[in-house]
């Protein structure tokens, strides 16, 4: 039996929650998915049509989540408790159910403001073995990307927020 893989899709590039989405509806057809979400908000346009797949399982989260690099060190307290708070819960929807996939987005960068280790997400990584996992950011740790089946460098070549322009609902949020 061929046991269940880690996949990473990272890079400075568009796409890699895009990437975990495609993913999340093609696994539905076959299995149950669970996608947990970091920094970011319910306003996400993602979350509403995903909410709609049957056998699509997305915790809430917060309405509106701010830029943590923004954030003043009182309120990074708040927001890292908070989802320390969010992987605890998203780790007792793993143990009560087992889902086929399990989708970790925006993960990478939660590591990298600090909000979880390495070591603690690497260990996840590698003692999961009832599920295909999948994690998403960008900054994926070399150790991560040795330790994955699957590596997406997402690369960016060009992209409008280099002219000033803002982040547009339902293309990159």
């Amino acid at each position: 039996m061929i046991r269940n893989m880690v996949h990473i899709y990272c890079g400075e590039g568009k796409g890699k929650t895009t990437a975990a989405i495609g993913m999340a509806v093609r696994f539905a057809g076959t299995g149950t998915v669970l996608f947990c979400q970091f920094l970011k908000g319910e306003a996400a346009g993602e979350r509403a049509i995903l909410k709609k797949v049957p056998g699509i399982t997305v915790p809430e989260v917060p309405e509106k989540v701010p830029f943590f690099k923004t954030l003043k060190e009182t309120e990074k307290k708040e927001w890292i408790r908070y989802y320390r708070q969010q992987w605890k819960h998203y780790q007792e929807l793993m143990e009560r159910e087992t889902y086929g996939l399990v989708i970790l987005d925006e993960i990478l960068p939660a590591i990298g403001h600090g909000i979880f280790s390495k070591e603690e997400i690497l260990a996840f990584m590698k003692k999961n073995h009832h599920s295909e996992l999948i994690l998403t950011g960008r900054y994926a740790p070399e150790s991560f990307l040795n330790a994955a089946d699957y590596v997406s460098v997402i690369q960016k070549k060009k992209h409008p927020f280099d002219k000033g322009i803002r982040a547009r609902r339902g293309v990159e949020y």
